[in-house]
């Protein structure tokens, strides 16, 4: 994991700007989850995601926690796609990082939530009090979710 960890700033991140603020990202991820008792890479969960997501949002503009999620998400994209559990993290996280859904939103989805609307993939989310938010798919969340 530390190889595949240190690979992914040196090989796929050629802009030093994206590379640092990625790197920063991911520190100030894994170490807000070793502060909550997350001992390990594979031990992070969607929820711890959104958790850290939900505190960052107290603190900063929702452009840089898009920022900030955009690094951690691409992280584990590089660390694990190959389990049934990565590919289903993967699509969680994406799910939160492309349409914002709350963790109960997208904790509550069923199969028949994503949906074929005019040759194109649609979420349906459950929101709180009974409301209904259907989107489109962006393009790489449709990537996500379809390998799922």
């Amino acid at each position: 994991t530390r190889l595949r960890f240190l690979e992914f700033f040196a090989v796929t991140i050629r802009n030093p700007h994206t590379r640092r603020a990625y790197m920063r990202a991911a520190g100030d991820f894994l170490a807000w989850c070793e502060a909550r008792g997350v001992a390990s890479l594979e031990a992070v969960q969607p929820l711890h995601v959104a958790a850290w997501v939900e505190a960052l949002g107290r603190e900063l503009a929702a452009p840089s926690v898009k920022q900030q999620l955009a690094g951690v998400r691409h992280l584990f994209d590089w660390l694990d796609v190959t389990t049934h559990a990565g590919l289903r993290d993967r699509a969680l996280i994406g799910l939160m990082v492309y349409s914002f859904a709350r963790i109960g939103a997208a904790l509550a989805m069923r199969v028949e939530d994503v949906f074929m609307q005019n040759r194109r993939l649609w979420v349906r989310l459950h929101e709180k009090g009974g409301k209904r938010h259907e989107m489109p798919c962006h393009h790489n969340l449709e990537d996500y979710l379809t390998a799922y």
